[in-house]
């Protein structure tokens, strides 16, 4: 489901987001993965309620909506404020909130809607053994890229 491939402009896209935010008070992004690029999605809208936007990378389509539905409903209906350094057990998996940097080169969509005012947390995950990449023996960075930073 891409918008642009479907034939709408990118201001039309913009202006299908705003109307979604409006309408749900956010939304989700999603960029498939190819051989190239590692599939990631992040939320768009917490910019709103003064919150850091959400991305997590390196998972389908499906889980990806998972992790960030939840994260977001957290904010967004329960007024919760998720802040870089939290881990978080959800439901599909565990999460480690790592503040991103420079967030504007990777949430296309956010920075086009938010500009300066663009601030993001990574929602790092554990593989299936528990550990979080700076945790493994090897650290799986080409599944799971990791654009914030993190402390061990």
């Amino acid at each position: 489901m891409c918008l642009q491939c479907d034939g709408m402009s990118r201001r039309q896209v913009l202006e299908s987001f705003k109307d979604v935010i409006r309408r749900d008070g956010w939304s989700i992004q999603f960029v498939g993965g190819d051989l190239d690029n590692i599939p990631r999605g992040y939320t768009v809208g917490l910019t709103e309620v003064n919150h850091p936007e959400i991305l997590v990378t390196g998972r389908n389509i499906e889980e990806t909506c998972a992790i960030l539905l939840e994260l977001a409903l957290m904010v967004v209906d329960h007024g919760h404020v998720l802040d870089p350094g939290m881990e978080l057990g959800l439901h599909s998996r565990t999460v480690f909130l790592a503040p991103m940097m420079e967030p504007a080169k990777v949430l296309l969509t956010a920075r086009a809607l938010y500009g300066p005012r663009l601030s993001a947390v990574q929602a790092v995950w554990v593989d299936d053994e528990g550990r979080f990449p700076w945790q493994q023996a090897v650290p799986d960075v080409l599944t799971q890229p990791i654009y914030g930073m993190f402390t061990v």
